[in-house]
């Protein structure tokens, strides 16, 4: 037979047991979530430098190559169909990786999305960027 302050201890016990469970979880999902925050900013970092270097090199080559380019409608069109093209290919290649940031509907537990399309290697993908 048990005391009341047996069973009271026992009580304090367990409810100091679920508080440091539930205080252990929340520290868990507070540093999964710092973490993949901080994994995407990196990510869309990666994916700003990309675009602007693309564009940098284009801007640089846009007047040797695109002279006939003249009005300010042309030029925005360019510059729309070089952002287009740019996304598509950074679409593609996070779809290559199995990147579920990217905004298409296969995540990383798709082994089908990882697949270069074509056969090709990683390598050769990366390729058809630069």
């Amino acid at each position: 037979v048990r005391t009341w302050t047996e069973y009271s201890d026992t009580i304090k016990g367990q409810f100091a047991n679920e508080k440091s469970e539930r205080e252990a979880h929340a520290r868990f999902v507070h540093d999964l979530n710092t973490e993949e925050r901080k994994s995407r900013e990196a990510y869309e970092s990666s994916i700003k430098e990309f675009v602007e270097s693309h564009w940098k090199v284009n801007q640089e080559q846009y007047g040797s190559l695109n002279g006939h380019v003249t009005t300010e409608k042309e030029k925005r069109e360019a510059h729309e169909a070089q952002l287009t093209y740019v996304h598509e290919r950074l679409a593609h290649f996070g779809r290559v990786l199995g990147d579920g940031h990217v905004g298409q509907a296969e995540g990383p537990h798709n082994l089908h999305a990882r697949a270069p399309e074509g056969g090709g290697s990683l390598r050769d993908q990366v390729a058809t960027l630069e």
